[in-house]
C-alpha cells in the first residue's frame, strides 16, 4: 500500500513515525526532502517543538535552510571528509567571505551596467563580481575591507549617483560557505 504514497508523503510519515512517544534521539536523513514548501514549515515546526521538549535531533541536509533553522551545531561534508563543525552563525562568520551586495538595475536607467559595475567596483575594493543576471548584479565585499555602515552610506551615495533601483547588504549565507567548501575541495582533487 505504501507504494502508492508520493516521496514527501512518505518522509512525512516517517518523521511522525520517529517522533511519536516523546524520544530522546531522533535520527533523520533528509527529512523534508521531495516536500511543498508549507508542508516543509509544517515539518520544520514540529521538529523545532520536538527539540525544545529535549529531543536530540541528528539529521542530515543538502538544504542549507532547514540546517540554519533546526541545527545548533552543524557539520559541512564534502567527499565523505569533515570540513568543519560549528553553530551556522560561527561557521558563517569564520569561514564566510564577507558580505554580498545585490544590486537591482533599473532597465531604462540610461547607465550602462559596465559603467555601474566598473564604479561599484573602484568604491569597493578588493570586491568582485560572481554573478550578472538581466538587470541584478550580485558582488563579494571582503569582511575586513569597511564597517557594515560604511558600506551602506557608499551604497546610499551609489544609488543616487547611478540611479539603480534598490540594492540588498547580507552577511554570506551557510550555503555559500558550504559551496566554497565544495570549491576547495574541487581544487584539491584537480591538483592531485
Amino acid at each position: 500500500m505504501l507504494k502508492y504514497i508520493d516521496l514527501g508523503n512518505k518522509r512525512k510519515l516517517s518523521t511522525a513515525l520517529a517522533v511519536i512517544g516523546d524520544p530522546q534521539f531522533v535520527m533523520l536523513d533528509e527529512p523534508t526532502s521531495g516536500m511543498d514548501a508549507m508542508a516543509k514549515r509544517a515539518i520544520w515546526d514540529l521538529l523545532q517543538n520536538v527539540r525544545s521538549l529535549g529531543s536530540t535531533l541528528v539529521l542530515t541536509s543538502h538544504s542549507m535552510e532547514e540546517c540554519e533553522l533546526l541545527c545548533t551545531r552543524l557539520t559541512i561534508m564534502v567527499g565523505g571528509k569533515l570540513m568543519c563543525l560549528g553553530s551556522p552563525q560561527h561557521l558563517k562568520t569564520k569561514y564566510a567571505q564577507g558580505y554580498t551586495i545585490t544590486v537591482h538595475l533599473k532597465p531604462d536607467s540610461g547607465v550602462p551596467i559596465q559603467g555601474i559595475i566598473d564604479n561599484l567596483l573602484r568604491i569597493f575594493d578588493g570586491a568582485e563580481v560572481f554573478g550578472q543576471m538581466d538587470t541584478y548584479l550580485h558582488l563579494q565585499i571582503p569582511a575586513d575591507s569597511l564597517p557594515l555602515s560604511s558600506m551602506f552610506k557608499m551604497m546610499e551615495k551609489a544609488k543616487k549617483d547611478m540611479n539603480f533601483e534598490h540594492y540588498t547588504i547580507q552577511q554570506t549565507s551557510l550555503e555559500q560557505v558550504f559551496l566554497m567548501f565544495m570549491n576547495k575541495n574541487k581544487t584539491s582533487d584537480t591538483e592531485a
